[in-house]
C-alpha cells in the first residue's frame, strides 16, 4: 500500500479449496490500515521457494462433497452487495474456466491481477491494493 496515502478499508477474506485462514496472513501484514476479517474454518503458481513450502506446510484435504455437490443459490450473488470476480492471469489457471464462464453469464464484474493463482501469498501487497481501491 503507499504510505503517503494510507486507505482504510474493511472486507472478509474466505479461503479455497485446500487452505485455511492461514493463507490470508501476507495480507494481513501488508494491509497497513485494512482491516481483515478471516473466518475460521495445491499449491497453484507460486514462485518463491519460502511460499511453496510455506503453503505445503499447511494445505489441507478438501472434501470431495463440494466439487460433487449442485450450489443452489436463494439470492443473486453478493445478496445485494456488490460482487467481483477476481482473475489471477500470470499464468491464468485453466481449472477454472468454467467459473470464468459462469461469472460472465451471470454479468459479474471481473478485475485481473498480475500475479499467480494464490495472490494472497505470492503478491499480498497487490491484492491488498485491488481489494481495497474495489472497497472504495
Amino acid at each position: 500500500m503507499n504510505p503517503e496515502k494510507p486507505k482504510v478499508c474493511s472486507f472478509v477474506l474466505v479461503h479455497g479449496g485446500f487452505h485455511g485462514g492461514w493463507c490470508w496472513r501476507f495480507v494481513a501484514q501488508a494491509s497497513g490500515g485494512v482491516s481483515v476479517a478471516v473466518p475460521p474454518a495445491a499449491m497453484f503458481n507460486l514462485t518463491e521457494k519460502a511460499h511453496i513450502e510455506f503453503a505445503e506446510a499447511h494445505l489441507t484435504p478438501h472434501p470431495m462433497g463440494t466439487y460433487l455437490s449442485r450450489l443452489n443459490l436463494k439470492h443473486p450473488v453478493g445478496n445485494g452487495r456488490p460482487a467481483v470476480y477476481v482473475q489471477c492471469t500470470e499464468p491464468v489457471f485453466a481449472s477454472l474456466q468454467s467459473s470464468r464462464n459462469w461469472v460472465k453469464t451471470h454479468g459479474m464484474r471481473t478485475v485481473q491481477i498480475k500475479t499467480g493463482h494464490d495472490a494472497m501469498i505470492s503478491a499480498p501487497g497487490l491484492l491488498t491494493d485491488l481489494l481495497c481501491d474495489l472497497a472504495g
